[in-house]
């Protein structure tokens, strides 16, 4: 009963963010073990831990991509539903408004001081309104940075330990791949969601000389 609450609850999940759901398949990587649903979308890429601490992925990852590749990712959602549960609900509380957040500030910044010239206010009352939402988005992309740096770096570092450095590197190459096709908006978006490769390596590094 448990199971398939937690099932329908994932698919649900799934659905308005995500893909399609396609199947749930059963995945191993040495010790580790962990059913992954899988989905199918046009659109959304990636994989995902869900607040019911079940991993979604989309379908193409076991059909255009490596099996180095999914083991990375799968151990990436892996990480994350190791973490502390209070640590997961803080970010489901505060990560992803404040995400939602950063979606809608973006228009404001452009469009709205826009809006305020055309009608005719005064210039000085179009330069605050602009600096004023530029401060905002920046603000609010400073928050998301800080938080979701901490929890993705717990799981890229969980990633690592266990794939070691050599097939973490060839897994980020092939995945970057088809990240050269995003937009100069995506690429700012990714990077305020996960901390460089440098830095991480950095810090996985000197735990192993610990």
């Amino acid at each position: 009963m448990f199971e398939k609450t937690v099932d329908w609850l994932t698919i649900a999940y799934m659905r308005p963010g995500f893909g399609k759901f396609k199947k749930k398949v059963d995945y191993n990587f040495k010790n580790y073990h962990k059913p992954i649903y899988l989905f199918t979308s046009k659109e959304k890429e990636g994989a995902h831990c869900t607040p019911f601490n079940t991993i979604i992925m989309q379908d193409i990852f076991f059909e255009n991509y490596s099996k180095n590749v999914r083991d990375y990712i799968f151990l990436h959602e892996y990480g994350h539903t190791r973490l502390n549960f209070f640590l997961r609900l803080i970010f489901y509380i505060l990560a992803i408004p404040a995400l939602y957040l950063f979606f809608m500030i973006i228009p404001f910044v452009i469009v709205a001081p826009i809006m305020f010239w055309v009608v005719g206010f005064p210039k000085w009352f179009v330069a605050i309104a602009f600096f004023t939402y530029l401060f905002i988005f920046l603000a609010i992309s400073f928050i998301v940075l800080i938080l979701s740096w901490s929890i993705e770096a717990h799981a890229e570092l969980f990633a690592i330990k266990n794939i070691g450095e050599k097939n973490y590197l060839l897994a980020i190459q092939e995945v970057k791949k088809d990240s050269k096709k995003r937009n100069i908006f995506k690429k700012y978006f990714y990077h305020i969601r996960y901390p460089p490769i440098r830095l991480l390596l950095w810090f996985y590094r000197r735990r192993i000389k610990r």
